[in-house]
C-alpha cells in the first residue's frame, strides 16, 4: 500500500492544519513551515514528528543553532517573572545590529550616535529596589564645538522651557517625605586634579532655609569657593532675595556702581522719620520714629545739610522721675544715667517731640529743673540722645575704596580745614586751604587741557582759569632738581628712563642712589644708537651724549664746569633721555636726580 501524506498550510485558516484531526498514523506536511505531523485520532492538527522542527527546547539541555534564529514575528518570553539572560561565554560580547556592543563588564559601545528614547521616563537607578544610579561622562579630548560635552536640547514653540530639575526628598523613592531646614536640595560641584587627587574648587549649593510648608520650600543659594587655603561659603542669596557677602569689590572697571532708582537702606544705619536736630554740632536729638534699623555707635549720618562723615560716637540715656509744666521739666530723682542737653523725652504720656534744651537749676545731669523745646504735658521717665563727631569730616573715620569714589553734589570742607594729598606711604602731604575770611563765594573753572612747560594759571577776573606765559619769563630762574627711577633690574642690566626737565638747561650735578653707569642724551635716537658702546669707551663726537658718570655706590657727581644740555627731538620736548646700567652686584631700582637750571621756555 502506498504511503499517503496530506499537505497543507499551518494554522487554523481555510485548509489549515489546525482544522483537521488526522487519524492514527495519518501524516500531515505543512508546506509553509516545512514540518511533519502524525495523527493519533484525537489531537487536532496531529503531533509534530521529532527532527522536523523544534517544539520544546527544554528537552535538550544544551540546544545549538545551526544557523540564524528567526522568531517569525513572535516574541521571546519567559515563564512567569523569570529573567531572560543572554550570557556570552568567556570574553564574548553581545553585538546588536552589528554596531552596538555590550561587553562582559556592562560597557555599551555604539558606532555613531546612541539614542535612548522613552515615551515616558528614562531612569538610572531603581526606586523599587533602592538601586542607586550614577552617570559618569568622560571626555579625553578638548572641543570648543557647541554640541560637544553635555547638551540639553529643546525644540518647541513655547516661550517657557522644560526644567533641568534636581529633586530631593527624605524617606525613600517609593515613600518620599518632606525635606527639613538646612537640607541640601542639590550641590553643583566643580573639581580639579591637584596632581594626586581630584579636589573641590568651587560649589553652588541649594539649601533649605526655614521650614517647608505645603507648596513652598524656602531655599537659599550658597556659593562656595576654594581660596587656595580653605573651601568655604563666601556668599549666598537668601530665600528672601538678600545678597550676603563679606566683601564687594569692583571687577574690571575702576568704579563700583550701584544703579537703579529707589532707596538704599541698611540695618544699623540711620533711617528716620520725623525731625532730627543737631545741637551745638555734637548732640543728635531724634524727635520722630526710627525705622529700618537701630541708631548705634558708628552709625553714619547723611541727608539734609549734615556734614559728610558725621557719625554717632556715643548713645546717651537716663531713667528718672519727673513732671512737665509748659516748658519746664522738673526731675525729682535719677535712677540710671545722666540727663544731658538734647535728650528726647519719652514715657509718661509726654507730648511727642519734646526734648531738653537747657539746664536751669539743681544738679546738672541729676535732680533739678530743665527747659524743654515746647509747651508740653506728661511725666516722662526716660531720655535719649546721641553724641556725634564734630560737624566736619571725621578725622578718625577712613573711607577706603579700591576704585573711584563718586560724589553727587558739592563737597564742602568746613572750618578752614585743608584738602590734603598724601605721598605714597601717607607719611607727608601737600594741601590747599581757604583763607581765614572769604568775603564772597568764588568758583574757579580749570582749563580743559595741560599747558606748555613754564606756563602758569591765569584768571580772566570772572573765575575762568587758563594757561599763560608769565611776563618777564625770559629772566633768570633758580636751579632745581628733577628725578626718575628704574624698575628693579638685574645686575649688569640696562634700563631706559626719561626725566621731565626743560628743552634747554645747564647740568650742575648728578646724584645716583647706587653703583651704576649713567648716560644722558639729547634724544631717544641717540640713546638707541649708543646702546652698543662699551663702558669706558668714549662716545663719538656728535653722538648726542651730553654727560655720563660711573658710580661705585650712592654718590653725587659735581659737573665742573657746568654742562649745557638740550632736547634734540624733531619737535623739542622737556624729556631728558637717560640710560642706566646697574653695577650694584644684585637686582636694584636705581634713582637718578639731576640738579639743573632752565635755559629755554
Amino acid at each position: 500500500m502506498a504511503l499517503q501524506i496530506r499537505r497543507g498550510v499551518d494554522g487554523s485558516g481555510a485548509g489549515g492544519r489546525l482544522t483537521i484531526t488526522p487519524g492514527t498514523g495519518e501524516l500531515i506536511y505543512t508546506t509553509d513551515t516545512k514540518r511533519l505531523y502524525i495523527g493519533d485520532g484525537t489531537t487536532v492538527g496531529g503531533n509534530i514528528i521529532s527532527g522536523s522542527g523544534l517544539s520544546n527546547i527544554i528537552e535538550d539541555i544544551s540546544p545549538q543553532l545551526g544557523g540564524d534564529l528567526d522568531i517569525n514575528g513572535f516574541s521571546i518570553v519567559s515563564a512567569g517573572n523569570s529573567n531572560i539572560n543572554i550570557n556570552p561565554a568567556g570574553t564574548g560580547d553581545i553585538i546588536l545590529h552589528g554596531n552596538l556592543t555590550i561587553d562582559q563588564d556592562g560597557n555599551i559601545t555604539k558606532t555613531g550616535q546612541l539614542n535612548i528614547t522613552s515615551t515616558t521616563l528614562t531612569s538610572f537607578g531603581n526606586i523599587t529596589t533602592n538601586v542607586d544610579g550614577n552617570i559618569y561622562i568622560t571626555r579625553n579630548a578638548y572641543s570648543a564645538a557647541a554640541t560637544q560635552g553635555f547638551t540639553f536640547a529643546q525644540h518647541h514653540e513655547t516661550a517657557d522651557a522644560v526644567n533641568f530639575t534636581f529633586f530631593r526628598s527624605r524617606g525613600t523613592g517609593l515613600v518620599p517625605t518632606a525635606v527639613v531646614g538646612s537640607d541640601r536640595l542639590a550641590d553643583i560641584a566643580f573639581a580639579g586634579h591637584d596632581g594626586v587627587n581630584a579636589v573641590p574648587g568651587a560649589q553652588i549649593s541649594a539649601v533649605v532655609e526655614g521650614t517647608p510648608v505645603t507648596n513652598n520650600v524656602p531655599t537659599k543659594l550658597v556659593f562656595i569657593t576654594n581660596n587656595g587655603t580653605t573651601t568655604a561659603g563666601r556668599a549666598e542669596i537668601s530665600a528672601g532675595g538678600v545678597l550676603k557677602s563679606n566683601n564687594i569689590q569692583n571687577y574690571s572697571s575702576t568704579d563700583l556702581n550701584l544703579t537703579g532708582s529707589g532707596t538704599v537702606s541698611a540695618t544699623n544705619s540711620i533711617i528716620s522719620s520725623g525731625a532730627a536736630t543737631l545741637a551745638a554740632g555734637t548732640v543728635l536729638t531724634v524727635t520722630g520714629a526710627v525705622t529700618g534699623g537701630s541708631l548705634i555707635v558708628g552709625s553714619i549720618l547723611s541727608g539734609g545739610t549734615i556734614s559728610f562723615g558725621t557719625r554717632i560716637t556715643a548713645v546717651n540715656s537716663a531713667t528718672f522721675v519727673s513732671t512737665i509744666s509748659t516748658t519746664t521739666l522738673t526731675v525729682s530723682s535719677v535712677s540710671a544715667g545722666t540727663i544731658t542737653i538734647g535728650m528726647a523725652l519719652s514715657g509718661g504720656a509726654v507730648t511727642a517731640g519734646t526734648y531738653i534744651v537747657a539746664f536751669v537749676s539743681g544738679v546738672n545731669g541729676g535732680a533739678g529743673t530743665y527747659t524743654v523745646n515746647q509747651s508740653a504735658t506728661g511725666a516722662p521717665t526716660t531720655g535719649t540722645s546721641y553724641t556725634v563727631s564734630a560737624s566736619q569730616l571725621v578725622r578718625s573715620t577712613t573711607l577706603t575704596s579700591g576704585g573711584n569714589i563718586n560724589l553727587l553734589g558739592n563737597v564742602k570742607i568746613l572750618g578752614q580745614n585743608s584738602l590734603r594729598f598724601a605721598d605714597f606711604d601717607s607719611s607727608n602731604y601737600v594741601a590747599f586751604k581757604a583763607p581765614t575770611t572769604v568775603g564772597t563765594n568764588v568758583t574757579w573753572t580749570l582749563p580743559d587741557a595741560d599747558g606748555t612747560s613754564g606756563q602758569m594759571l591765569s584768571t580772566n577776573g570772572s573765575g575762568t582759569l587758563s594757561w599763560a606765559t608769565a611776563a618777564g619769563a625770559g629772566g633768570l630762574t633758580s636751579r632745581g632738581t628733577v628725578t626718575a627711577s628704574t624698575a628693579s633690574i638685574a645686575n649688569g642690566a640696562t634700563a631706559n628712563i626719561a626725566i621731565t626737565g626743560y628743552k634747554g638747561y645747564i647740568l650742575y650735578k648728578i646724584n645716583v642712589t647706587g653703583a651704576a653707569w649713567v648716560r644722558i642724551y639729547t634724544d631717544t635716537a641717540s640713546r638707541t644708537a649708543d646702546s652698543s658702546r662699551l663702558e669706558g669707551a668714549d662716545p663719538a663726537p656728535g653722538a648726542g651724549v651730553i654727560a655720563e658718570v660711573i658710580t661705585t655706590g650712592g654718590q653725587t657727581i659735581l659737573m665742573s664746569p657746568g654742562v649745557f644740555g638740550f632736547n634734540n627731538e624733531s619737535s623739542p620736548t622737556t624729556n631728558i633721555p637717560i640710560a642706566v646700567t646697574n653695577k650694584s652686584g644684585s637686582p636694584a631700582s636705581i634713582t637718578v636726580t639731576l640738579t639743573i637750571v632752565q635755559l629755554e621756555v
